[in-house]
């Protein structure tokens, strides 16, 4: 009885054994299609991380940016290029500020010159308004000085020449206040722009072109000659 116990313990003991190499039951074909669809999606996921590590470096720009970001690269030249740009319209404005500074010192001057001038041709209108009249009373200054040199001449009537001499002292002075003053002629040197030659005289005691007579008298207002005076002009053979 013990013996036949101790084989049937050693029969359940290798059966044991044959169970007991194998703990866990073998895994069925849907078992192994279920634990390689599972682990595709981690290779795949692996793949494209690696692919997308090598892809990078390719589309970084040189600088290490990503593209479609603005570097301080970037900023600078846009800076420099618009200040370029700003300093460039700054000379074009600069030159023409300058061109119109030029043309308005021009115009000042050609307005400031006018103004000169326009002041000028008042005040020599002015200073000359009474020319016409002066002008016209020549020939009655004229004849009294003749009364008076033939007076004197015939030596009658001296209460007549008298009084004609003061009469033609009294317009001379008015004549003189108002500018008038005769032309320097005997003895003088022949002057074309005070003088009018009517006659040419030899006389060997005089220097050539010395006016030795006066034929008419003439005369100035206020510095410009309003009539030349009429001389004879003396030369050498």
């Amino acid at each position: 009885m013990a013996k036949d116990r101790k084989d049937n313990i050693l029969d359940r003991g290798q059966g044991n054994s044959d169970d007991m190499e194998h703990p866990f039951p073998a895994p069925s074909k849907e078992a192994d299609n279920f634990s390689t669809d599972a682990e595709a999606p981690k290779e795949t996921g692996n793949r494209g991380c690696c692919s997308r590590g090598e892809e990078t470096p390719e589309e970084e720009n040189d600088n290490g940016e990503e593209p479609g970001h603005h570097t301080d690269r970037d900023c600078m030249d846009d800076l420099e290029s618009e200040i370029k740009c700003l300093h460039e319209q700054l000379e074009i404005k600069d030159a023409q500020i300058a061109e119109l500074i030029v043309r308005a010192k021009r115009i000042q001057g050609e307005f400031d010159n006018y103004r000169k001038r326009t002041i000028k041709e008042k005040e020599e209108a002015a200073h000359f308004a009474a020319a016409d009249l002066i002008q016209k009373l020549l020939p009655v200054f004229d004849n009294f000085e003749r009364a008076v040199t033939a007076g004197q001449d015939a030596c009658q009537g001296e209460t007549f020449a008298v009084g004609i001499e003061m009469i033609f002292k009294q317009l001379l002075e008015v004549l003189m206040e108002e500018g008038l003053k005769p032309v320097p002629s005997i003895g003088e040197q022949f002057d074309p722009k005070w003088h009018e030659a009517v006659m040419r005289v030899e006389n060997s005691e005089c220097e050539e072109n010395t006016v030795i007579e006066e034929v008419q008298k003439g005369y100035i207002l206020n510095d410009r000659v309003i009539r030349p005076a009429m001389v004879k002009v003396s030369f050498k053979n």
